[in-house]
């Protein structure tokens, strides 16, 4: 199994990302995404291993399968492949003091775009949402939105299921556009739900919550993740909070109790 690592600079700080079975020739090659890139050998002196378990989705929330994920100017090189869903699991070695970085997604249909992720100080796994948009890279003279918060309500629904409100304030500073869009996960299957913009920096929207009736009988949980870009047209940095964890009864859960009688 062959082994490439890429190397950046970054302010004076270097980063590496070791990849196994990484392909080449015009990002058609890759691993194919879910599968933890191969680290190698042990962190160096100081430096940590970040995990970055996102997901790439377009405006509409949809996944992008068989997208290539590298660091700029490497993809071509090689990267790792996102799957059905989506999806893309890399590890990747950094000092503790870097707060970002800019990954490098070339599109299935072969157009290129940026996006930076944000490294919270602490998490060895980062879950980001990326929101493909064709052509955008970072402008670090914009501030990237931010999500003050996600809701979903109610957060605890019967076995029968139930229609639930999925809302979330989003704010940018240079009032730029906005894509807000909610992942809802549920097992293995991912739903996106586009929030419409509602009063002041209110997005939202509803979505129907199939019934647990299912071989098992317990509870199951479901999780959402809120996330937003400013791009093509401001900082093209996609943001994420949650997840918040919506709880549907299973069949040996009593039901809600109509209110005034629980």
């Amino acid at each position: 199994m062959r082994k490439a690592m890429w190397a950046l600079i970054l302010g004076g700080i270097p980063l590496w990302v070791w990849c196994s079975g990484c392909g080449g020739g015009g990002g058609t090659g890759g691993a194919t995404g879910p599968a933890i890139v191969d680290l190698g050998t042990e962190p160096g002196a100081g430096e940590v291993i970040r995990t970055l378990d996102g997901r790439l989705v377009s405006a509409t929330g949809a996944p992008i399968a068989n997208a290539t994920v590298g660091l700029p100017s490497r993809t071509r090189q090689g990267g790792v492949l996102t799957d059905a869903n989506g999806r893309f699991l890399v590890a990747i070695r950094v000092l503790p003091t870097l707060a970002t970085i800019t990954l490098e997604i070339r599109l299935p249909y072969g157009t290129t775009t940026q996006s930076v992720i944000d490294l919270p100080t602490g998490q060895s796994t980062v879950r980001p949402v990326v929101l493909a948009a064709n052509g955008a890279k970072p402008d670090p003279a914009n501030a990237a939105p931010t999500i003050a918060a996600g809701h979903v309500t109610p957060q605890v629904v019967d076995v029968s299921g139930a229609v639930v409100g999925l809302s979330a304030t989003v704010a940018d500073a240079e009032h730029n556009p906005l894509t807000v869009v909610a992942l809802v996960v549920d097992g293995d299957r991912v739903t996106p739900a586009l929030l419409h913009p509602s009063a002041g920096a209110a997005y939202q929207q509803t979505l129907a919550i199939e019934a647990n009736l299912g071989a098992s009988e317990n509870d199951r949980t479901v999780k959402v993740w809120f996330c937003a870009t400013d791009a093509p047209e401001g900082s093209c940095r996609s943001v994420t909070f949650g997840p918040v964890d919506l709880l549907v009864k299973g069949m040996l859960t009593p039901p809600n109790l109509p209110s005034g009688l629980d």
